[in-house]
């Protein structure tokens, strides 16, 4: 955020006309409840930010096990299927 701008980086072009879409209705209410009538947002296309979508189960546990490896030996202890 910079003075009262607020910034996001998105990956594609689609990605940033989505969220401004989004920022229409917003914005406003953002702008009345924070008492701030010259905040904006600024929406940057930068494709190197690149999301991993996560989709799978199989994907899903890999990445539980990255944040929390103790969760392989709850799913051990329990004997449950990913």
């Amino acid at each position: 955020m910079e003075g009262s701008t607020i910034q996001f980086s998105v990956p594609s072009d689609m990605n940033k006309v989505e969220l401004e879409r989004e920022f229409t209705e917003f914005v406003p209410y953002l702008r009345t409840s924070l008492q701030n009538h010259n905040l904006s947002i600024k929406v940057i296309v930068d494709e190197k930010t690149e999301k991993n979508f996560i989709y799978t189960a199989d994907e899903k546990y890999e990445r539980l096990k990255e944040i929390n490896p103790m969760i392989d030996l709850l799913r051990q202890e329990f004997d449950l299927d990913v």
